[in-house]
């Protein structure tokens, strides 16, 4: 089972370690249930980490633009294992998508410093 918080600005929160070929950082991620993918990460993370190019793609922002965004290979510690992802490069802040807890139960207990579980679905 992985943990988090709620912040005070009602944000489910969530730290991860991610890897590239330069290195890796723990990151703290907000958890975005409207968001399809697994990450995004800051550009100037993506360059400092080392991660390797993988695509592009069209995105649909929250405010319903399209733009273009590349997408960047990651390695990430999720509940123990290493896992490779795919992160789109963004100017805003990171970003935990659903594509990641595929196959996990998330719950939020939403107050101030509440726990955010994340935990491994029995196999169907």
């Amino acid at each position: 089972m992985m943990e988090g918080e709620i912040s005070a600005d009602h944000e489910a929160l969530l730290t991860l370690t991610v890897r590239g070929t330069q290195g890796q950082e723990e990151i703290r991620f907000v958890i975005d249930t409207g968001f399809t993918g697994f990450l995004t990460l800051a550009l100037d993370l993506v360059s400092r980490l080392g991660l390797n190019y993988h695509s592009e793609t069209l995105a649909t922002l929250a405010d319903g633009c399209r733009v273009a965004l590349k997408m960047y290979e990651a390695r990430v510690l999720w509940d123990g294992r290493e896992r490779e992802v795919l992160a789109l490069g963004v100017e805003g802040g990171p970003l935990a998508g659903v594509s990641l807890m595929l196959g996990y139960r998330v719950t939020f207990d939403f107050i101030d410093g509440g726990p955010v579980r994340i935990e491994a679905l029995p196999p169907l």
